[in-house]
């Protein structure tokens, strides 16, 4: 149609719309102009943006009613693409608007326009046709999207700030803490000398010349040698508190039943001179460090036994409840002592705090704070109850180990494979192994598997494949992945439930027991 914009001889001066009627439904302003800049066609689409009808600018100079496209920025342009039939773009970064329109929320109508020349094929005049695409709402989008780019960015430079902090920290943290244990093994060791020669001073004294010295100056010497005595126990757990988490705790598998043992035998002279009677009850065996855990249950027992009635016989029980599902133990330690006002309960855990006086009770004010600190190094939790005068009750909360689960291991390279199964013997795990997919299947289908870890960089069929149609076909059984890399569609398969945990070979053992111990539980 528009090839035959001139009709006869003449040119028409008011082109019928019919002839133009196809470009009346296309979703662009579309508006052809003469050399003379003269409108030809003005379609519907521009007619709704600009609100200027058709009838009052065909025929008509475009210029008159628009005149800065008679600038020369715009001028030149349309007489070079009449000249050569270039194609021209003003690009809506640059111009904004070819014609001024308003979108339907009154904003400014971004246009991005290509100009193209046409030409009459029966009297050869060259003709412009104007296409306008509205780009507002892609403007905008990108405009918006540059500025989230942007805050993302410094979000992003803000995030990386920040962690290089922490880490700085963390490193002048480890290093203050390092000072702090240094000093305090050294403070300790320096004050415990001198203490050692006090009492070693004041028992010679009593000893060479005490039948010499009056009964005021003996009674004085005791006291020396009494406070002396209590002075190096307050070192002495005060250095035992500032160790308690010199470095990170090696856990495994630890038999309650044989810690309770062993910390009530500490206490053999005292439960046979008091008369007491400590109850261990049947417990589970958790995950964490015997050495602590001894420390820890040695200390409550020790605190029950310590803070009895008089000539009431102690009574202490430990009792325990398992939650299996949930993976945690709670080990209640509860006696028949003077009790405390339940209102300053979280004070006992605070170090060198005491509901008694030491004139009362002999003590450091260290045990509490050092139990819950031996607590804490294990993920679990610490409480305490009372009513004066009705006993005490601590709760200790500690993981269950992870027991009897049978793990199957699956890794094509041998001396990793025996390296996993190595550092996980602690574990309480029953382990088996597998060096290929296809073992590792066949091990699956005699039932004797509860979880299996497999590597994901295997031949053949590598590890994702395999836990795929495990869980095809066995899905009750917990899938976890391994690898030096991060796989591709890792995180779909964690999505769909195909890896239900990922463990990547960077980790420590240590970690790794945790890792596993974790993901078990349930």
């Amino acid at each position: 149609m528009i090839d035959e914009l001139v009709a006869g001889g003449e040119p028409k001066t008011h082109p019928p719309q019919h002839d133009f009627h196809l470009l009346d439904h296309v979703p662009l302003g579309i508006v052809v102009v003469r050399q003379d800049m003269v409108v030809l066609f003005w379609n519907r689409c521009l007619e709704e943006w600009t609100r200027v009808s058709s009838e009052s600018i065909v025929g008509r100079s475009i210029v008159d009613r628009f005149p800065h496209l008679g600038h020369d920025r715009y001028a030149l342009r349309f007489t070079q693409v009449f000249e050569t039939g270039v194609p021209t773009v003003f690009s809506s970064r640059l111009h904004g608007q070819i014609v001024p329109a308003t979108t339907s929320g009154a904003r400014e109508r971004i246009q991005h326009t290509t100009v193209t020349r046409v030409v009459n094929l029966h009297e050869g005049q060259r003709c412009a046709m104007l296409s306008i695409q509205d780009v507002t709402d892609l403007t905008h989008r990108v405009r918006e999207s540059r500025v989230m780019l942007l805050e993302l960015s410094q979000k992003q430079e803000a995030l990386t700030s920040a962690l290089s902090e922490l880490e700085q920290s963390e490193v002048e943290l480890e290093r203050s803490n390092k000072t702090l244990h240094d000093f305090a093994h050294a403070a300790a060791h320096d004050l415990k000398a001198p203490v050692r020669h006090i009492r070693a001073w004041a028992s010679m004294i009593l000893e060479d010349d005490g039948d010499d010295l009056s009964d005021s100056a003996t009674g004085k010497l005791k006291d020396i040698d009494k406070f002396a005595a209590r002075m190096h126990n307050l070192i002495s757990s005060l250095l035992s508190y500032a160790q308690v988490d010199a470095s990170p705790p090696v856990k495994s598998a630890v038999a309650l039943n044989e810690v309770f043992d062993d910390a009530r035998s500490e206490f053999e002279d005292v439960i046979a001179e008091t008369g007491a009677s400590v109850v261990l009850g049947d417990a589970p065996e958790v995950r964490g460090n015997s050495v602590l855990l001894h420390q820890l249950f040695q200390n409550l027992i020790g605190n029950a036994l310590k803070y009895r009635k008089p000539d009431v016989p102690p009574k202490v029980e430990l009792r325990c409840e398992q939650d299996e599902q949930q993976g945690w133990c709670s080990i209640s330690v509860v006696d028949n002592g003077i009790g405390f006002d339940s209102s300053r309960a979280d004070r006992i855990f605070e170090p060198f705090r005491r509901l008694v006086t030491a004139r009362e009770i002999e003590g450091s004010g260290i045990g509490m704070a050092m139990a819950k600190k031996i607590v804490e190094l294990h993920g679990g939790a610490i409480a305490a109850s009372s009513k004066e005068g009705h006993g005490a009750t601590f709760t200790v909360t500690l993981p269950l180990a992870v027991k009897h689960i049978r793990l199957l291991i699956v890794d094509d390279d041998v001396a990793d494979l025996q390296l996993t199964a190595h550092e996980l013997a602690s574990s309480g795990l029953v382990i088996s192994t597998a060096g290929s997919s296809k073992e590792a299947f066949e091990i699956v289908e005699t039932g004797t598997v509860d979880v299996v870890l497999s590597d994901y960089e295997m031949p053949v069929e590598d590890g994702l494949r395999l836990l795929k149609r495990i869980a095809q076909k066995y899905p009750d059984i917990q899938r976890l992945l391994t690898s030096s890399v991060s796989p591709p569609g890792l995180a779909e398969s964690t999505e769909s439930g195909v890896v239900q945990g990922f463990w990547p070979k960077t980790m420590t053992a240590e970690q790794l027991q945790e890792f596993l111990a974790t993901t078990t539980a349930a």
